[in-house]
């Protein structure tokens, strides 16, 4: 593939994302599923990891669209999500066929995700009380929270991703 329509799809990538990452359903309190995820999984299986790289730390900054004080912390929240999932492909040398790999990155990104939501997000979202987010009760109720909720989001996404991609090789493949 050429690097002009590699430049085309990541700037095509970049707007879906953009505007998938600011539709949101809502699951509990300020957890939510939104489907840019599914964009940046494309971007990686189809015109890889360098412009994958640039997508992930760019277009989450349209969610302060909305200007909340704590939107920074969404941003920053989904640019981890991002990366997380991105390195673990990479590490698992994972293609878009190699279904097991896909899990082991599931459940890597996930425990990953739960020990930042503990330790930096919650942290966070209590304006940086770490005396309160650090409590064995919030740890306990944040792993219980977070490592389900990261994985049927995180399998979620990649089953929504996986047929997606394939077609979109094909089109794009010719």
């Amino acid at each position: 593939m050429t690097e002009t329509k590699k430049i085309t799809l990541a700037g095509i990538y970049f707007a879906l994302a953009s505007i998938l990452c600011l539709l949101e359903i809502p699951v509990f309190g300020f957890m939510s599923i939104e489907f840019s995820l599914v964009v940046v999984l494309m971007s990686y299986f189809t015109i890889g990891w360098k412009y994958t790289f640039w997508l992930s730390i760019t277009y989450p900054w349209m969610t302060m669209i909305n200007y909340f004080p704590t939107s920074w912390v969404g941003a920053l929240t989904l640019i981890a999500l991002n990366l997380l999932v991105m390195i673990s492909l990479i590490a698992l040398k994972a293609k878009d066929n190699s279904y097991v790999r896909m899990v082991i990155s599931i459940l890597i990104v996930s425990i990953a995700m739960t020990l930042l939501n503990i330790v930096f997000f919650n942290a966070a979202w209590s304006g940086f009380d770490y005396s309160w987010a650090f409590q064995p009760e919030i740890i306990i109720t944040s792993l219980a929270f977070y490592i389900p909720f990261n994985i049927i989001k995180l399998l979620i996404m990649y089953v929504i991703a996986i047929p997606i991609i394939k077609i979109t090789k094909g089109v794009i493949n010719g």
